[in-house]
């Protein structure tokens, strides 16, 4: 039997504070409605459709009228079926109320952004590329550290960006100077992608995963919000160890697949395209050198940044520092952070002193002031990654 191609692994993601990952879909208050713990999405199509002959006359006079909470009142009045329900999810009782009083304030829009969902089946997923491109950006900062890093075409690279910050993409013509795609015009040869030896498939969460939670702005050492502080937003949330910690019935961990093909970086595999150009990718990772990469990335910006500076609730804190020590003993374990709220740190290279700060490119309006947690107090995004060997 010919040996597979590709190698195969477990992946498990345990969420270690709340996570959220944007779809660019949000439901207001003319789509759901909030019955004792739980926030119900209607498809507010079907509930039109089945309006009778009196409805739809008051339906017209209240499309008619200035205010939108009159017309948000009579929808939710109306009589639902079960089969006009998109979804049904948990909301933090924490929220109830400050959520039903602002449903009836037309300042306040009201938004809910919710987490992905399988179109089919409605279970809420964490993309796989969502992980991946947190994988990538602790990866492209290893590269960085190492020796063969090309100082003086990283240098161009960022003196053109700062010259004209909209020419060309710089960051993707910086990702491809330091992996090795890029293509004699300076541009990024997306064909020869590193990362596309690399294939992480959607992690599909079990049923009442998730709860519908409020998220605010903060800053250190300040006590009151201020004016961005007290700006209302609301989010679909993963559950996590804290969360879980006061809902044990609730499993805190997920799988999907991670693949590797490494016949790809092969160049007796790979041949030569028609202009005698390589078709291999130009460099190969391992499993262990994505844990250890993510390692070397994610704990600085958790341990030096966010929990210093930012974390002022005990048991978070106390959580956090726990998972850390637990995972630091571990070689096949690492943390990584995913999602919206992920703060400018984690994102980007820019300011990681241990990659090298000679090539930083720091954004106009700064960073690192404010953070957006849960409830003021919990950080978004962190998870503890393992992988496992698939046969």
């Amino acid at each position: 039997m010919p040996a597979p191609h590709f190698q195969r692994y477990r992946l498990i993601l345990e969420p270690l504070t709340p996570i959220h990952i944007g779809t660019g879909e949000a439901i207001d208050p003319f789509d759901y409605s909030i019955s004792e713990d739980k926030l119900i999405a209607w498809d507010l199509n079907a509930v039109l459709s089945h309006l009778n002959s009196q409805q739809r006359k008051e339906f017209q006079e209240k499309l008619n009228h200035s205010d939108p909470i009159v017309m948000r009142k009579w929808l939710h009045g109306l009589p639902k079926t079960e089969s006009q329900c998109r979804l049904s999810v948990g909301i933090s009782s924490a929220i109830t109320d400050e959520l039903n009083e602002s449903l009836n304030d037309s300042r306040r829009a009201c938004e809910v952004h919710l987490l992905p969902r399988n179109p089919v089946t409605g279970s809420v997923y964490l993309p796989g590329s969502s992980i991946k491109g947190a994988i990538r950006t602790a990866l492209i900062a290893s590269l960085l550290k190492a020796p063969a890093a090309r100082e003086h075409e990283l240098r161009s690279i960022r003196d053109e960006a700062q010259r004209n910050p909209r020419s060309g993409w710089p960051g993707q013509k910086f990702e491809a100077a330091v992996m090795g795609n890029r293509r004699y015009n300076g541009n990024a040869d997306l064909y020869r992608d590193p990362l596309r030896q690399l294939a992480i498939s959607d992690i599909h969460l079990p049923a009442d995963r998730s709860f519908i939670s409020k998220v605010q702005i903060v800053k250190p050492g300040q006590t009151e919000p201020d004016q961005a502080g007290k700006i209302l937003m609301y989010r679909e949330l993963t559950f996590c160890g804290l969360t879980g910690q006061q809902n044990p019935q609730f499993g805190l961990s997920a799988s999907s697949e991670l693949r590797l093909f490494p016949q790809l970086t092969d160049p007796r595999r790979m041949g030569r395209s028609r202009d005698n150009e390589p078709n291999e990718l130009p460099r190969a990772w391992t499993a262990e050198q994505i844990l250890q990469g993510c390692r070397e990335f994610y704990f600085p910006r958790l341990l030096n940044d966010e929990l210093p500076r930012f974390v002022t609730d005990k048991p978070t804190r106390e959580f956090l520092e726990k998972s850390i020590l637990a995972m630091q003993s571990r070689t096949d374990e690492a943390l990584i952070r995913v999602g919206r709220h992920s703060h400018f740190e984690c994102v980007t290279l820019d300011g990681y002193p241990a990659a090298d700060s000679r090539f930083a490119v720091a954004p106009n309006r700064g960073y690192g002031s404010s953070r957006t947690f849960v409830g003021g107090k919990v950080p978004l995004g962190w998870a503890k990654l393992r992988l496992e060997p698939l046969t």
